[in-house]
């Protein structure tokens, strides 16, 4: 049977999904954008923590506070925060000072609100909400984003965005989310296989060049080895769903993240591998990097209209 708790741990209010047959769960902050902060799932037999997340309060700041965040309303970079939208210029807060870009949205440090609570045999789901009014420095575009987490047995863990436009004007719109995945030892030693049709060239300041070269690496599982990453890939779009696959042989394991691709879906994914190599980040996102200027992925919302889109995590 499946419950969701209210804990308050260290500093930070958790809403957590809890499996009571098994032990597996996801965890939840609301207060820092419905931040995913952990996911525990059962597979053959024991637990596997696949999430690198934050414990406390003092986590939630620098780079650490995207850990599991949700990326919206763009994921990745602006460059130099600029970008033109119906002829007009905005600018947006340069959060990375070091690149003077600004990166990943601003609803990750948000409260969210949580709104519906469901359980049964198989699986819990939550729905949190998000109102926003306009007032974020730069985007002048009030939306609504509903955010449906569910933890079910077996299919493991699903997330389904709905984005309103509220305005009474068209806003442009990206979304991403920001998970580090690990095993808990050093990714070095783990296969990858993705999907990937083209990568998207970068410049030092990890901004799109305008070049993409065919990329056909990891199309089978390939050790990781000590290949760093900071790159974005376009994925192949053939099916509705595709797979990013992290697997450790040795415990004939597999972490699969799945993302719907398509029109106005997770059709791009930006992998990272942070200095400590513990974790990798492998990020879906429906744009490009720099969206908002070169119009690649980018959904543009008319008011009163609705973006919807679902990814998920499993273990194989």
């Amino acid at each position: 049977m499946f419950r969701i708790e209210r804990i308050r741990e260290n500093g930070l209010d958790f809403v957590k999904i809890f499996n009571a047959e098994t032990g597996e769960h996801l965890s939840i902050v609301p207060e820092f954008g419905a931040n995913v902060n952990s996911l525990v799932l059962w597979h053959d037999g024991k637990l596997y923590s696949v999430l690198e997340g934050n414990s406390r309060r003092e986590d939630f700041q620098g780079n650490r506070v995207f850990r599991g965040a949700k990326l919206l309303p763009f994921p990745n970079r602006i460059k130099e925060g600029k970008f033109f939208f119906r002829n007009k210029l905005y600018h947006l807060p340069r959060n990375y000072t070091w690149e003077g870009n600004a990166a990943h949205g601003f609803v990750y440090d948000k409260p969210f609100r949580l709104v519906e609570r469901n359980t049964s045999e198989e699986w819990g789901e939550v729905l949190f909400s998000y109102e926003y009014s306009g007032d974020y420095p730069g985007y002048p575009f009030p939306f609504t984003v509903h955010i449906h987490y569910r933890l079910q047995r077996e299919t493991g863990f699903v997330c389904e965005t709905r984005v309103r436009n509220g305005g009474e004007e068209e806003m442009p719109l990206g979304d991403g989310w920001h998970p580090f995945f690990t095993f808990g030892d050093s990714v070095n030693q783990l296969l990858l296989r993705f999907p990937a049709r083209k990568q998207i060239l970068l410049n030092h300041k990890l901004i799109p060049t305008g070049e993409k070269r065919e990329f056909k690496d990891y199309q089978e599982f390939t050790p990781f080895g000590d290949r760093h990453f900071d790159s974005c890939f376009l994925l192949n779009d053939q099916a509705e769903r595709q797979r990013i696959e992290l697997r450790h042989q040795q415990e004939d394991l597999t972490i699969v993240l799945w993302q719907e691709v398509g029109p106005g879906k997770y059709n791009y994914l930006q992998i990272y591998t942070p200095p400590e190599r513990t974790s990798v980040a492998l990020e879906p996102m429906t744009c490009n990097v720099d969206a908002f200027n070169n119009g690649e992925g980018l959904i543009i919302l008319k008011p009163g209209d609705e973006f919807r889109a679902r990814y998920g995590v499993q273990l194989k």
